[in-house]
């Protein structure tokens, strides 16, 4: 139905103006026509001029026929009877359509959700776009909001689109002329607010004003999710501030998440293709996957090109490691100033080396020393993240080995059809990164990795609360601190795309239900949970590489063990190596919590 209603659309905004035309000429000919047979007797006896019938004719379009409705008339006469004034009907409400949207526009945000986008430039403007039309068969209502009014050239097919344009300068108004702009929105109906504009720091600012509106005047629907432009990330550390004073402070009325475009590229490459799809393919190739857990192998990722997306693409993979247990992700990276970018990484992340090895390849792309230099790299997954696309499709050619290559094409949707659908040296390469892809609602407000992530919060709280804890009611997703809903955010993620089809080839359904029945024996015993691991070698396979996807969680986000701490808010005992973890019979215990997300899902 959605498809067929976009069809339409399209249809009717390339076709309008002539089908328009075609309907003004057809009801003139009918008028004239019409009026010629009506009037014929009085003009053969000459009782009535030619140009008074071609005057009569004029008339219908006025509403002002000759004749009464009950007089008998031709029938062209007739259909120009009702088809003249529906032409200036048309005509006029033409030339109100503007000044109608607008206001209706405005009226309806006081009784139709609506999601505010507050920003301008060519990006909001797609993001726009894709909301409007993320409604199913009713557009979704959007209001977007600008500091300065747009041009007319873009104004215009935004309202007859279904936006709602205003201008309100937020940032340097008072604190009078913000309260008065704000409540205009009527925040009340909103279901979500996005701040995109260029400048970081103005989103910021924008966020403070739309915070202290709605602590002054509170929604009765709970927090409004927003999603701020982050940028380059260069306001990331004040934003993960601001979102920490707020959790301790006892809440925000602003349900916030930050976004850039070179996270949301980083993301959807994974999601097109994971990076544990190797070591899942030599799993498909044995007579006994079940037996072969020594045969993971860990994954080795090329970067070419570490800009924005290329540092995206590095952050993104390591939350979604370890592919294999005890092992770091390999990471090279091809760039002709990787070594300078990568020591300004280092030096950003000071936790990066704990779970990623780093390795720089320092060339042009385009040199011919290129296939000598990365020989023997055992690469299994490739990332070009090059902003030009003949650039990136150049490099992705120059790759020599079978493994899949993500190849960046920004705003080139036509290009990555292409890609998609070609063979030959690019057969191994997919797109990825296209800005009417990325730019959506589920990427940008979350709402897809949300429903995931509650999914995920929800089956793992009633795990928890059958095994362990019988009479403690879980807590809701409502309830979970920012960080909380992040580590769940990752954990839904990496389980979905790695651990749950991993454990499909390792687990056999009566080991699954073995580990299912002898859990909530384990979970005061250190002793059982050590014999139950040592004789499923697959269950601790699978509760090793939980484990360790948790200590990077909480080493990307400043958290330390004991050794090297410096700050008692920072240390976390989870943060032990899979052996220690193992000896100690208290830390053992919480290997529990590392098998509940197996258990999610039945095979």
């Amino acid at each position: 139905m959605a498809a067929l209603r976009e069809h339409l659309s399209n249809f009717w905004r390339l076709w309008r103006g002539r089908l328009i035309a075609l309907l003004d000429l057809a009801a003139l000919a009918c008028a004239l026509a019409g009026s010629w047979l009506y009037y014929s007797p009085k003009i053969a006896s000459g009782a009535q001029l030619i140009s008074s019938t071609a005057f009569s004719a004029v008339k219908l379009f006025l509403f002002s026929p000759g004749a009464g409705l009950a007089d008998p008339v031709p029938i062209a006469y007739a259909i120009a009877m009702w088809l003249c004034p529906l032409c200036t009907a048309v005509a006029v409400f033409r030339l109100l359509e503007s000044t109608l949207r607008h206001a209706l526009g405005g009226l309806s945000r006081f009784f139709r959700p609506y999601i505010l986008v507050c920003g301008q430039g060519s990006d909001c403007l797609t993001l726009v776009d894709s909301l409007r039309h993320g409604g199913g068969f009713f557009r979704r209502k959007v209001i977007l909001v600008t500091q300065s009014p747009l041009p007319v050239e873009l104004r215009l097919p935004l309202e007859r689109g279904g936006v709602t344009v205003f201008a309100m300068p937020l940032e340097n108004a008072t604190a009078a002329e913000r309260t008065v702009c704000l409540r205009r929105l009527h925040l009340e109906r909103a279901d979500g607010a996005v701040l995109f504009h260029p400048e970081v720091s103005l989103n910021f600012s924008i966020l403070k004003s739309l915070e202290q509106h709605l602590e002054k005047y509170p929604r009765r629907c709970g927090a409004l999710p927003c999603a701020l432009y982050s940028g380059d990330g260069s306001m990331q550390p004040l934003i993960s501030r601001y979102r920490q004073e707020h959790q301790r402070a006892g809440g925000s009325p602003l349900d916030l998440k930050c976004f850039s475009t070179a996270a949301l590229a980083a993301r959807d490459l994974f999601l097109r293709r994971g990076l544990g799809a190797d070591s899942l393919a030599q799993l498909d190739g044995s007579a006994q996957p079940h037996k072969q857990t020594g045969s993971l192998k860990p994954s080795r990722l090329l970067i070419a090109g570490l800009g924005a997306c290329g540092e995206a693409v590095l952050l993104q993979a390591a939350a979604l490691s370890p592919t294999a247990p005890g092992a770091l992700l390999d990471v090279t990276v091809l760039d002709q100033d990787a070594e300078r970018k990568l020591h300004r990484i280092k030096a950003k992340y000071p936790q990066l080396h704990r779970f990623v090895t780093l390795q720089a390849v320092q060339m042009d792309v385009l040199s011919d020393e290129l296939p000598r230099a990365l020989h023997g790299g055992g690469f299994t997954y490739a990332a070009v993240c090059f902003r030009d696309p003949s650039l990136a499709l150049r490099t992705a050619e120059a790759l020599e080995g079978d493994f899949p290559i993500g190849v960046r094409l920004d705003g080139s949707d036509a290009l990555a059809r292409c890609l998609d659908e070609s063979g030959g040296p690019f057969q191994r390469a997919f797109p990825f990164g296209e800005r009417r892809s990325l730019l959506t609602q589920e990427l940008v407000l979350g709402t897809r990795l949300d429903e995931a992530a509650m999914a995920f919060h929800a089956g793992y709280c009633a795990q928890e609360q059958r095994l362990f804890h019988p009479e403690t009611p879980p807590i809701p997703w409502d309830a979970l601190d920012s960080l909380k809903k992040d580590s769940t955010r990752a954990q839904a993620a990496y389980c979905q795309s790695y651990l749950i089809p991993l454990r499909d080839k390792l687990l056999s359904r009566g080991e699954l239900e073995i580990c299912r029945n002898a859990l909530s024996d384990c979970k005061d015993n250190a002793g059982m949970l050590r014999t139950l691991l040592s004789a499923h070698p697959a269950i601790a396979l699978l509760a090793r590489l939980e484990h360790e996807r948790w200590c990077g969680f909480l080493y990307a986000h400043g958290y330390q063990g004991r050794d090297g701490n410096t700050r008692n808010d920072l240390f976390h005992p989870c943060l032990v190596d899979w052996e220690a973890l193992l000896r100690d019979d208290e830390t053992c215990k919480t290997v529990c919590y590392d098998l509940i997300p197996i258990l999610l899902m039945d095979p």
